[in-house]
């Protein structure tokens, strides 16, 4: 996924009914050309990571998938791409923060009491 297919991702996350491409435009503080925000957006359109609903001449974007459900979806992709997945996990713990830790740990209890 490209920086600008992020940023765009990111303002559509952001906001709380979706954007248009003008809209969209405005959140990159018109840094790039309108065509190339609605290649963007038609783009992960196309990627099934936003939905679109017509308004006017125009769309809406909203987003299909919440920011942390994509992020999980990534990280789950690059653990499935490894051949050995504790290996991976551990390097993975390794590079955490303490803080970052300590929210794993809350919620691998929280998990583990839900069950």
């Amino acid at each position: 996924m490209g920086e600008l297919e992020r940023e765009l991702l990111r303002a559509v996350w952001r906001s709380r009914h979706g954007l248009t491409p003008a809209e969209a435009l405005q959140a990159l503080d018109g840094s790039v050309a309108y065509t190339t925000v609605l290649t963007v957006l038609t783009r992960l359109f196309q990627k099934e990571l936003l939905v679109r609903t017509r308004e006017g001449k125009s769309h809406r974007y909203v987003a299909a998938v919440g920011e942390a459900d994509f992020v999980a979806g990534k990280m789950r992709a690059a653990l499935n791409s490894a051949s050995d997945h504790g290996l991976a996990m551990s390097h993975f713990v390794g590079c955490l923060s303490a803080d970052e830790k300590t929210v794993l740990s809350a919620v691998l209890l929280q998990i583990a009491a839900e069950q």
